[in-house]
């Protein structure tokens, strides 16, 4: 999230009746707290995507990206890193583990405004990481070394004042790279790049009501999942939510009208999404993350309350998830100056620890390195890395 987004933030604490509306019924005629099998409508709004039927008015070619990029039907990942990933031993599971910040290392500084965002690690050319730099000069891609070696553009082409990268994922060896058209100026969808940074084509949003995606991950069949926070795009307003991209190129919204859906992240079973949520233009919706099942063949369940507002300091962003089944969680400052945190929650929902930022507003997170077990973040202004004992799900 960048400047702009941040200060239309306003966060309310709220009691968790917020959970009642995100997840249960409501008397906005949008939304589908029930998630893609729970509700009754048709076509592309929520509730269809159990039936046979495809949405033909939806579905963009992606002769790009093959089938079976993941497959969740061989049951759950038993985590295979017990304990607490921020202490050497893992020991220290009461919560209370707050990190110097001196733990991270800046590996990029040079920087051309606006701000950073969609941490990627790609494993191609020996291992790198990619990352989206979002402003109205120079949008691009970069890539950089672990070291923070190497810092050069990724791709620049297709991007322009109107056209910003913000989010990143890797299916089947493409980078996937949610594209903002800005202020309707620009056309909102995904551009597909090669190892290389190629133009490997893209794909369209569709008409489920999707037009300023923010953050996507892959899930079973080939799914692509991505959230709409209705950030950038003001002068063609569409609806904030969770949406899902079948293998097929169809477009489904899974949950609408719940708050800003920001970041979003998958388990190593491919079986539960987690998504991030802050409030909507000064709305009282408490800051919060969801949990949604996720089926074998890609389709999403009703949502579930993961952290409340109670449990979260700042915004949440970004997101990672290791393989102990820990959630690591970018939170950015909204009213307390240009400070953040990333914080670490256990899947029992319990607060691991935090890596604090003085001055930086973290934006996302992701694994990679050599052992996957190096944490890259991006703030605004910087990229960072902080070695965890733990490896991470990519």
């Amino acid at each position: 999230m960048n400047t702009r987004r941040r200060l239309a933030l306003v966060i309310v604490a709220l009691p968790l009746a917020f959970y009642g509306y995100a997840c249960s019924s409501s008397d906005d005629a949008t939304d589908n707290p029930a998630g893609e099998d729970g509700g009754n409508e048709t076509g592309t709004k929520p509730g269809n995507d159990s039936s046979t039927e495809k949405d033909t008015s939806t579905t963009v070619p992606d002769s790009s990206i093959k089938p079976d990029a993941a497959d969740a039907s061989d049951g759950a990942v038993a985590p295979t890193c017990i304990g607490n990933p921020l202490t050497a031993d893992g020991g220290n599971l009461d919560g209370g583990v707050t990190l110097d910040g001196a733990v991270t290392n800046q590996i990029v500084t040079v920087f051309n405004g606006d701000f950073l965002d969609g941490p990627q690690w790609f494993d191609a050319d020996g291992g790198f990481l990619v990352y989206s730099e979002y402003n109205t000069a120079t949008p691009q891609l970069l890539r950089v070394a672990p070291d923070g070696g190497n810092n050069v553009t990724f791709r620049a082409s297709g991007f322009s004042t109107a056209n910003g990268p913000l989010g990143n994922a890797v299916r089947n060896g493409v980078l996937v790279t949610a594209v903002d058209g800005q202020n309707a100026t620009g056309k909102p969808q995904f551009f597909l790049s090669a190892s290389d940074g190629g133009d490997a084509g893209a794909i369209a949003l569709g008409d489920a009501g999707a037009t300023s995606p923010n953050d996507l991950v892959v899930g079973p069949a080939n799914n692509l999942y991505f959230t709409d926070g209705q950030y950038q795009n003001t002068g063609n307003v569409g609806v904030a939510g969770l949406y899902r991209i079948a293998g097929d190129g169809g477009v489904f919204a899974v949950q609408q009208n719940f708050g800003r859906a920001n970041g979003i992240a998958i388990t190593a079973d491919l079986s539960t999404l987690y998504v991030g949520v802050g409030p909507q233009n000064g709305d009282p919706d408490p800051k919060a993350v969801l949990q949604y099942p996720v089926s074998a063949t890609g389709v999403v369940g009703a949502a579930t309350s993961f952290l409340t507002a109670l449990d979260l300091v700042d915004v949440p962003d970004g997101m990672a998830v290791d393989v102990g089944g820990n959630l690591w969680v970018a939170e950015a400052a909204t009213s307390n100056g240009a400070s953040g945190r990333v914080e670490v929650f256990s899947a029992a929902k319990k607060k691991l620890g935090t890596i604090p930022f003085a001055t930086q507003r973290p934006t996302g997170v992701a694994f990679g390195g050599a052992d996957n077990k190096t944490l890259f973040i991006t703030t605004e202004t910087g990229v960072f890395t902080y070695v965890s004992r733990c490896a991470g799900v990519r």
